[in-house]
């Protein structure tokens, strides 16, 4: 089986745990290609463009953001927990050749995190008669923008009146977006796969996939990479970091540690009261990620963006990995901390529950409660002991939950059941409907690129 995988993003936790499933079908033998917007040759991924302009400024995917940003209200955004809105803004890029030549060879598309992409005339042509799944790993794909939302139920119907929009109304780009989906969607027919039983449900509540064939499957995730660590490692380790050997160590990180949605303030403040309650107990806390933590009246241990290798040292090194997020799919950091045998902690939202056995390898706490938090990890202060045996749970458990072998054996039998895509003739009007839409976006692309795109829509 051929199978090319699609991303937007080359980085990111989406981005990345799809490149975990690529390289899995890749080790079990099967022919499989990765293609992200603009590519990234350190890693073989192909681009899936080739008509950004190569004029001076931010990269294409730093401009697309940049984009997204200014739709949006970033107050509404932070209280809704929402993030992002994307709209179709690079709907009118042109494939390049390699990702034409990858997309005719795959037997199977399995598109991933696909804000920007999935609305390209060209793109949709080039699936006609492949086997497409959809894989989830936010909301996203439901709705007609919001990749998440605390409070906002519309993507059930149609969208519209967007909450976080600057310009929200009845026919804005939340309910025009959520329109196109449907019927590309209707050209696609998609399985879906979602990363916990959370976000199926949520799949199923929508009115853009409800119908369509759904299921749960977790990433999978390089065991050999997260993996436990020796003592004399893990002492090493603390002593690179300044950390006492006898400190209770906890880690915490995102890729953007400035995302308002992992809530890494809430944690900050947790471990501030920590150590006020405990003044004999040395208790540290360790962070990783882009950006800065909040500030502290304490000395946060930094490290910045780390790469898989050193994030599993420092997995291997933590006591315990907190995440604290207010909305989450999944949470891939908790599954790649039970790897290396580190319990976690986190609220009882969303999907992050399904990551880890509550009680066994990691400590649910009610949601969202500063408080509750608190006491979660003033209970592990008190009796540190009881780490032990879940740390050994933890790595038993990552063992049988994210096999890369079983994750393929289940992946594959989703893939060769998915129905294939309808030609994009078979909805007369959607090609020029979707260039118009993205017409917009034209200072993302060379102007005879969108002109072509206009032509061919």
């Amino acid at each position: 089986m051929n199978i090319a995988f699609v991303s937007t993003l080359a980085a990111g936790g989406a981005a990345q745990g799809a490149e975990n499933t690529f390289r899995a079908f890749l080790a079990a033998g099967h022919a499989a290609s990765f293609l992200t917007l603009e590519g990234q040759a350190a890693k073989g991924f192909l681009p899936l463009a080739d008509a950004f302009p190569s004029s001076q400024g931010p990269r294409p995917v730093g401009r697309l953001f940049r984009h997204w940003q200014a739709l949006s209200d970033p107050q509404a955004l932070a209280q809704g927990a929402s993030e992002l809105f994307s709209d179709a803004a690079t709907g009118l890029f042109r494939l390049g050749d390699a990702a034409r030549e990858a997309l005719s060879e795959a037997d199977v598309v399995n598109i991933h995190w696909n804000a920007g992409i999935l609305l390209s005339p060209d793109f949709l042509a080039a699936l006609a008669g492949k086997n497409i799944v959809l894989t989830l790993a936010d909301l996203g794909p439901l709705t007609g923008g919001c990749h998440y939302h605390l409070a906002c139920r519309r993507f059930e119907a149609a969208c519209g009146r967007c909450p976080v929009l600057r310009r929200s109304g009845a026919q804005d780009a939340s309910r025009r977006n959520h329109g196109l989906k449907r019927r590309v969607y209707g050209l696609l027919r998609p399985s879906v796969v979602a990363l916990s039983r959370w976000l199926a449900d949520e799949a199923r509540a929508s009115s853009l996939l409800g119908h369509r064939p759904i299921t749960h499957l977790r990433y999978t995730y390089p065991l050999d990479v997260f993996r436990p660590l020796g003592p004399d490692e893990r002492q090493a380790v603390l002593r690179r970091l300044g950390i006492p050997p006898q400190a209770l160590v906890i880690l915490a990180g995102a890729y953007g540690l400035d995302c308002g949605r992992k809530n890494i303030t809430a944690l900050v403040r947790a471990v501030e009261r920590l150590r006020t309650s405990w003044p004999g107990r040395a208790v540290e806390l360790v962070t990783y990620g882009y950006g800065s933590p909040p500030p502290a009246a304490f000395p946060i241990r930094h490290v910045g963006f780390v790469d898989n290798s050193a994030m599993g040292e420092l997995y291997g090194a933590a006591d315990l990995f907190v995440h604290p997020a207010v909305a989450e799919a999944l949470g891939n950091t908790l599954c790649e901390a039970q790897c290396c045998g580190t319990p976690v902690v986190s609220f009882n939202v969303g999907g992050c529950p399904e990551a880890y056995r509550p009680g066994v390898t990691g400590f649910c706490v009610e949601p969202v409660s500063e408080d509750a938090l608190y006491a979660a990890l003033a209970g592990i202060v008190a009796n540190p002991g009881q780490l032990a045996p879940m740390r050994r749970a933890a790595r038993e458990f990552a063992m049988a939950a994210f096999s890369p072998q079983r994750h393929v054996e289940a992946y594959a039998a989703w893939l060769c059941a998915a129905e294939t895509a309808r030609s994009l003739a078979e909805d007369p009007g959607l090609g020029a409907d979707l260039a118009d839409n993205a017409r917009q976006s034209r200072s993302l692309f060379a102007a005879s690129d969108w002109e072509q795109s206009i032509r061919r829509a």
